[in-house]
């Protein structure tokens, strides 16, 4: 690797060496090699390893190699395109990799933390997803199987004496109070009860017989039920409520919140203020407001005009009105508010007859249908 370089300073050992130079290729060679303790580097031994390969780790911690390999592609320590070449060529900070390693071989995968915690696969699930329990190695968006992941026991542990310290014990099961799953059941999941229980709002829960398992957890009916009712009470709104408000399809508002194609015209809450709710993606009322004040979709634009969409959107096109986005892309029409308006006028003052001051305003008819194009948000019955 040091070519003349290194060739000229073991030659100059016997000529009283080349000083300073000297310590600065050891060091180089120590920080980017695979150099084990007690090992000689031009003339000195090497006091403590500073970086592992994927052989060395192999041979510190009798991990098999390719285990270990796929494990340092996933937590990124060699890069995800390195072939089998990487083995011994690309490095890794040693003492950090050596208890990466110990925690890791102290794990287990998804399936068996069923049983560890007492609990079901779903609310494993949602323990990982509200962060209260966390995988060693990161478990990706897509990865499926009751086999991913590497929860550590200790950290384990930890969470369960986190939960079932200084809880009273019950040796017999309460009228008024239900388990885990009971309570996830409530228009409600298995994070936000956990969320309300560490934040103290549950402080009736016992625990049963003093096993510390979540399934021995005993949650009093009325204090969920009250946090139920006050976490309810506010201005988020789940997509598919929000795909109703706006007159699109559930697809067409993940694409509106969606940053895959820049700034998403439709901004979520921030996770943090909605983490202790059911589900994973909201938008506030004030959002939808800001996006009706300026954007219209093509439900809201039937109503517009009193149509059905489809029609609707043949007269803005004649009169030049495009999407403000590629309808491919948000797999719905959106138009600014105030070009639907103005065509909208127009197109009224012209089929609307003129009308007698002394006649009585006509009710709907309540078997009047809709064309099928126009599926979502345009009933009479829809309330804005």
């Amino acid at each position: 690797m040091f070519g003349h370089l290194y060739n000229s300073i073991k030659k100059s050992e016997r000529e009283g060496g080349l000083g300073p130079i000297v310590d600065v290729v050891r060091d180089a060679i120590v920080e980017n090699f695979a150099i084990g303790a007690g090992e000689t580097v031009l003339g000195k031994v090497v006091p403590e390893r500073k970086v592992h390969s994927v052989n060395s780790l192999t041979r510190a911690t009798k991990t098999h190699k390719y285990r270990l390999y796929r494990l340092a592609r996933t937590m990124g320590m060699i890069p995800e395109t390195a072939d089998q070449a990487a083995f011994n060529q690309w490095v890794f900070p040693a003492e950090e990799a050596e208890r990466l390693i110990e925690k890791i071989e102290n794990s287990i995968p998804q399936n068996l933390v069923i049983k560890f915690l007492g609990c079901t696969i779903t609310q494993v699930e949602h323990l990982v997803r509200n962060d209260f329990i966390r995988s060693i190695t990161p478990i990706s968006e897509g990865q499926v199987g009751q086999m991913r992941g590497n929860f550590n026991r200790d950290d384990l542990n930890g969470f369960l004496e986190c939960i079932c310290r200084n809880l009273s014990v019950v040796s017999t099961e309460t009228d008024g109070y239900i388990s885990l799953s009971g309570a996830s059941r409530m228009r409600t999941d298995t994070g936000q009860v956990m969320g309300w229980f560490l934040d103290g709002k549950l402080s009736k829960t016992y625990l049963l017989r003093g096993v510390q398992r979540l399934d021995h957890l005993r949650f009093c009916h009325a204090e969920v039920t009250g946090q139920i009712d006050e976490a309810q009470d506010h201005d988020y709104h789940r997509l598919f409520s929000v795909s109703l408000m706006l007159g699109a399809s559930l697809t067409a508002i993940k694409r509106l919140t969606s940053r895959e194609n820049g700034a998403p015209l439709l901004a979520l809450v921030d996770p943090e203020k909605c983490k202790n709710l059911p589900g994973s993606a909201y938008v506030s009322a004030a959002q939808i407001e800001r996006f009706k004040a300026k954007y219209l979709t093509s439900g809201l634009v039937g109503r517009e005009f009193g149509i059905n969409s489809a029609s609707a959107r043949r007269i803005l096109k004649q009169a030049g009105i495009l999407p403000v986005v590629d309808p491919a892309l948000l797999k719905t029409f959106v138009y600014l508010r105030e070009d639907v308006l103005s065509v909208a006028s127009v197109f009224a003052a012209q089929t609307l007859p003129a009308k007698d001051p002394n006649e009585t305003c006509p009710t709907l008819d309540a078997g009047r249908t809709f064309d099928e194009d126009n599926k979502i948000g345009e009933s009479d019955a829809s309330i804005l």
